[in-house]
């Protein structure tokens, strides 16, 4: 039986994964975001040349919901007039913004 595998990624720290991998450094929260690591799984765990990628957010700081995470704090620190206007259970919570 063979196992076979391949690791990809879009982080820059990937030359050292995962043995020796570094705790990335930003300076702003949107550069920590993407970048997760994938594994290609394949035989015994799928059909001879077949196979599927694996997301391992375990190697990733920032975790699976950063994306929606880092939307929702830009849109709270986003002037008030940017913001949608419309009927909602938000806007009956918090009032109408002008």
């Amino acid at each position: 039986m063979t196992v076979s595998y391949s690791l990809t990624t879009s982080d820059p720290f990937a030359s050292t994964f995962p043995a020796e991998a570094a705790s990335p450094r930003a300076g702003l929260s949107r550069q920590l975001v993407g970048g997760t690591p994938v594994l290609r799984i394949e035989e015994p765990f799928a059909e001879h040349g077949r196979g599927f990628w694996a997301k391992l957010e375990g190697f990733n700081p920032g975790g699976m919901k950063d994306r929606p995470a880092l939307h929702m704090v830009e849109r709270a620190r986003a002037p008030v007039k940017s913001w949608p206007r419309g009927r909602g259970s938000s806007n009956q919570l918090v009032g109408h913004w002008d």
